[in-house]
């Protein structure tokens, strides 16, 4: 396999691998399909029993409207929604106490 050009391409790689070998399933969505919602997480995954949307973005941006509702709605449901810009804070997200996690994104 051939390690996406762009950073943010890069950083979607390393979180899959991580979380695939933390015993994760993951997928990765490609926005601008039609039949598909807008504004719906970079990657969808199931981590340790919880439901998590990964919206992945290169530092200093931010994610649009359509993404912060999308991630709101994740929360509201219960599951797990985050922002981030890198694999650290990922880390950081998953593994701490579960009543820290919905606060992030």
């Amino acid at each position: 396999m051939t390690m996406p050009r762009q950073p943010e391409g890069r950083l979607v790689t390393r979180i899959k691998k991580w979380i695939e070998s933390k015993g994760g399933v993951v997928y990765n969505i490609h926005g601008g399909d039609n039949f598909q919602e807008m504004g719906i997480p970079d990657l969808l995954c199931c981590f340790h029993g919880m439901f998590v949307g990964i919206e992945v973005k290169q530092p200093g941006e931010k994610p649009s409207k359509a993404q912060l509702y999308q991630l709101d709605k994740i929360r509201r449901a219960g599951g797990i929604a985050v922002v981030i810009d890198d694999i650290d804070d990922l880390k950081l997200a998953l593994m701490e106490p579960a009543g820290e996690k919905t606060r992030r994104g």
